[in-house]
C-alpha cells in the first residue's frame, strides 16, 4: 500500500477542545426552522456549554444561534405548531424547562421542581410537556417542596445502600428512581404519572427517548423494567397505559414479545401502529435491535427488519405513517435504511458514509441527518428522500479545520484463521512522506461489542493520536458490532481467543501490505474492553514496545463484584465466578502477569463504576512490584470516560509524552 504526499499543519488538542458537538435537533410542522443543540467545550471554564441554534430545513441561509450561554441550553424540542421552543437551562442552578415562542420574546421559566429534569417531550395537543427526573419512591411526590438545585449524593455521610444498581456509570442513585410527569403549560401544575419503586424510563439500554403518546391523547407508552433485581436483567420492555397520573406506576399492559430488551416506543402519526425497538435474546445488551411494529387494534406485532443482519438504531416515521426510516451501524459506517408498514426488505438509503437521522422533514420529502467522517465533525445535512440527494444545512467547523492536514481514513481488510473477513481503519500523519517508515500505534476498542468507524471521535480521536507522526490503525475484531450478529457473538467467553487472535493478524496484515510502518516501533492502546485487551496483550505478546491502558480490567473475578451491571458478564463470561469460576480464570489477564514486561501508562478514573478504578491501580502496582516501566494517571473527578476538558487535555499530554518517549 503506497500512498502519496500531502501538507498542512498537524491537528491539535487546541484544535480539537474547539469544536462543537452537534446534539438534539427538532422540526415542526408548519416551520422551516430546524433548532439544534451544539455543545462547545471550554478549558478556560472547564466544562462543556451548550446553545440552541436554529437553521433553515431548506438550506437557504445561515445557522445562527438562538439560545446562548453563559448556561447551559439543550434538549431543544418544538411544539406540534412549531410555535413554542420547550428546552432545559440550568440558568437558575438546576435543569428546568424553559419555554420560548419562536415568534419572538423571552425565554420564561416553565418548571420550578426539586430535582433537576430532562427529556422534554410534546404531548400532541401540545398543551402538555412530558419530563423526566429523579423522584424518592418513598415519599408522595409534592411539586412545592423546594425549589432548584438538583437532588445530590454529595456530603460526606454514610450511605445504605438495599438494593442493585445502587449506583450507575459514575454516579450514585441515592434511592432515587427515574419518574415520567406532566407539565401542563398553561397552569405549570406537574403530575407524577409512574410513581413507586421502578424506573421509567429505565436507567440502562434505552433509546433515544423511551416514551411517547398516543396521537389522540388518551394513552402513553414508555419502556420499564419489572424484574426485581435490575443489575441482573435486561428485560426492558414497552408498556401501554392511560395517560393520568399514577397509570404507569406498576401497572399498564405491556406489549410482550417473548423477546429481550425493548426501547423508543413511537406512535405512528395516524395512531394506527405502536414501533418500537428490541432484542431476541434477555439478558444480552449487544443483541441485534429490530424494528417492531404493533397494530394498536389487534395487538399483533411483527418486525420489518428481520432479514436485515444489521441492529437498527434511532428510527422515525414518515409522516403518511406508510414507511419508517432508521439507521444502522454497518461496517465502519452508518446507513440510513427505509422499511414499509405494508411489509418487504428494508431498503439501504444512503451508504458509504456516517449518518444519523435526527428528524423527519414535516412533508415527508427530506430528512434531517447528522453526517460526519474522520475528518468532517457532524454537521446537519438535509437528505432528499425523491432524489437522494444530501445538502449541507450547517458548517459550523469549516473554517477552525482549515488548513489543517487530516488524512481520510482508508479501510483494509485480512481474513481470519477460520475464513472470516475482519476489518480496520487507517489514519496517515500529517505532512506523510513516501519512502519514510513512521511508528504505528494501534488502538483497541471498547464495548467488545463497539466499533471504530469512519467518524469524528472527540475522547480518543485518531488524528489527534497521529498527529506526532503515527500511523493509526484501527482494527474491528470478533465481537465487534456493524459485521452481522454472528460476528458480534463469537467474543462470548471468548475474549483472549479469536479477537486477539484477529488483532495478532491484523499487525501482520499491516506490515506485510504497508512499507511505511516501522515494524520494530510499534505501539499498541486501548479504554475499557481495550484496556482489558491491552492486560491481555501484556501476558500473550512482545511485539509492542509499549501500550497504553486506560480504565482495563486486570481481574475479571473482583471487576465482577466491582461493577454495577451484572448482565454483562453473567452474558459474556457465562454465568458469575461462581457459576463458571474456568471461564473467570481462563481469561482473567492477572494470571499471566509473569509474563508482563512491556511498558505500560495506566490511566483511570475514580468515579469508573463500571470498570472499577482498582483494575487500574492493580496493574499498575504489579508493574511496578515486576520492575516494568510503568506510570498512572489517576483522575479522582472523572469516571469512565474523561470529559472535562482540562482533564482531557491533560490525557492526552501524558499519553502524547509517554508515546514520544517509547516510540523515538
Amino acid at each position: 500500500m503506497t500512498e502519496p504526499a500531502r501538507g498542512g499543519r498537524s491537528f491539535t488538542f487546541a484544535d480539537l477542545i474547539g469544536i462543537g458537538r452537534l446534539g438534539d435537533a427538532t422540526i415542526a410542522s408548519g416551520t422551516d426552522r430546524i433548532v439544534f443543540e451544539v455543545a462547545w467545550p471550554s478549558t478556560a471554564t472547564n466544562n462543556l456549554t451548550k446553545e440552541l441554534w436554529v437553521v433553515p430545513a431548506s438550506g437557504d441561509g445561515e445557522a445562527r444561534p438562538l439560545v446562548r450561554g453563559p448556561h447551559s441550553n439543550g434538549s431543544p424540542r418544538l411544539s406540534p405548531d412549531g410555535r413554542t421552543l420547550a428546552f432545559i437551562s440550568d440558568r437558575t442552578g438546576s435543569k428546568q424547562v424553559w419555554l420560548l415562542p419562536m415568534a419572538g420574546g423571552e425565554a420564561v421559566r416553565l418548571t420550578d421542581l426539586p430535582f433537576d429534569v430532562s427529556g422534554p417531550c410534546f404531548a400532541p395537543d401540545g398543551r402538555t410537556l412530558l419530563v423526566t427526573g429523579k423522584a424518592d419512591p418513598a415519599a408522595p411526590f409534592a411539586p412545592s417542596a423546594g425549589a432548584g438545585g438538583a437532588a445530590g449524593g454529595g456530603g460526606t455521610g454514610p450511605r445504605h445502600e438495599r438494593e442493585l444498581l445502587f449506583r450507575h456509570w459514575d454516579a450514585w442513585r441515592d434511592g432515587k428512581k427515574n419518574h415520567l410527569f406532566t407539565v401542563d403549560l398553561a397552569s405549570g401544575h406537574v403530575r407524577d404519572l409512574t410513581p413507586g419503586e421502578r424506573d421509567v424510563p429505565p436507567i440502562a439500554l434505552g433509546g433515544s427517548c423511551d416514551y411517547d403518546v398516543a396521537p389522540g391523547g388518551g394513552e402513553i407508552a414508555f419502556a420499564r423494567n419489572d424484574d426485581p433485581v435490575v443489575a441482573l436483567s435486561t428485560s426492558n420492555g414497552i408498556v401501554i397505559a392511560p395517560f393520568v397520573a399514577g397509570a404507569g406506576a406498576a401497572g399498564g399492559r405491556r406489549v410482550t414479545t417473548g423477546r429481550g430488551c425493548e426501547a423508543n416506543p413511537r406512535y405512528s402519526p395516524d395512531g394506527r401502529w405502536l414501533a418500537f425497538l428490541a432484542m431476541a435474546r434477555a439478558g444480552y445488551e449487544s443483541d441485534r435491535r429490530e424494528l417492531l411494529i404493533v397494530d394498536r387494534a389487534s395487538g399483533g406485532a411483527r418486525s420489518l427488519t428481520s432479514e436485515l443482519d444489521l441492529s437498527v438504531g434511532d428510527f422515525a416515521w414518515a409522516p403518511d405513517a406508510k414507511c419508517l426510516y432508521f439507521h444502522a451501524e454497518e461496517r465502519g459506517r452508518k446507513t440510513v435504511w427505509r422499511a414499509t408498514v405494508a411489509g418487504g426488505a428494508p431498503v439501504r438509503i444512503t451508504q458509504g458514509s456516517y449518518d444519523e437521522i435526527k428528524a423527519a422533514g414535516p412533508d415527508g420529502t427530506y430528512l434531517v441527518i447528522a453526517r460526519q467522517s474522520a475528518v468532517a465533525p457532524a454537521d446537519l445535512h438535509r437528505l432528499d428522500l425523491v432524489t437522494g440527494a444530501v445538502r449541507p444545512l450547517t458548517r459550523l467547523h469549516a473554517e477552525r479545520l482549515a488548513g489543517i492536514d487530516l488524512a481520510p481514513v482508508r479501510d483494509f481488510t485480512f481474513p481470519a484463521a477460520d475464513g472470516a473477513e475482519v476489518h480496520g481503519l487507517l489514519v496517515l500523519p500529517p505532512n506523510f512522506t513516501p519512502g519514510r517508515r513512521y511508528p504505528l500505534v494501534y488502538l483497541v476498542h471498547g464495548g467488545p461489542h463497539a466499533a471504530f468507524a469512519d467518524q469524528f471521535g472527540y475522547r480518543w480521536n485518531a488524528h489527534l493520536f497521529a498527529a506526532p507522526g503515527y500511523v493509526v490503525a484501527m482494527v474491528n475484531p470478533r465481537g465487534s458490532s456493524g459485521y452481522g450478529q454472528l460476528f458480534s457473538d463469537q467474543i462470548r467467553n471468548d475474549w483472549g481467543g479469536r479477537c486477539f487472535d484477529d488483532l495478532m493478524r491484523g499487525v501482520d496484515h499491516l506490515l506485510a501490505t504497508c512499507d511505511f510502518i516501522d515494524g520494530e516501533r510499534m505501539a499498541a492502546a486501548g479504554a475499557s474492553f481495550g484496556g482489558y485487551m491491552m492486560n491481555w496483550f501484556a501476558g500473550h505478546t512482545d511485539r509492542f514496545r509499549t501500550l497504553v491502558n486506560h480504565a482495563g480490567i486486570f481481574n475479571l473475578e473482583t471487576m465482577y463484584y466491582g461493577t454495577e451491571e451484572l448482565w454483562f458478564p453473567h452474558w459474556e463470561l457465562e454465568g458469575s465466578p461462581v457459576e463458571n469460576p474456568a471461564a473467570y480464570a481462563r481469561w482473567s489477564p492477572d494470571r499471566a502477569l509473569a509474563a508482563f514486561k512491556t511498558p505500560m501508562l495506566v490511566l483511570h478514573g475514580e468515579q469508573d463504576f463500571r470498570c472499577p478504578v482498582l483494575g487500574g491501580i492493580n496493574v499498575f502496582t504489579a508493574l511496578r512490584a515486576r520492575g516494568v516501566p510503568s506510570e498512572l494517571l489517576y483522575f479522582p473527578d472523572e469516571g469512565h470516560w474523561i470529559e472535562k476538558p482540562r482533564n482531557a487535555e491533560a490525557w492526552y499530554a501524558a499519553i502524547h509524552a509517554w508515546l514520544a518517549r517509547w516510540l523515538a
